[in-house]
């Protein structure tokens, strides 16, 4: 099934405009969290890195 130019042009905007939606709510919640001090402690950061390079 063909679609026209306009259909697939609305579409991708579409797509665009959630994903940067989304974009903009996860740097929120960010921003909120380093603005609550909540932070990972150099502990969690380490056993994050170990858990992603496999050095258990």
């Amino acid at each position: 099934m063909e679609r026209d130019l306009t259909y697939v042009l609305n579409e991708a905007i579409a797509s665009y405009l959630e994903n940067y939606q989304w974009l903009l709510d996860e740097i929120n919640k960010g921003v909120a969290e380093a603005e609550a001090g909540d932070f990972a402690s150099d502990d969690e950061v380490q056993a994050v890195l170990a858990k992603l390079t496999n050095e258990n």
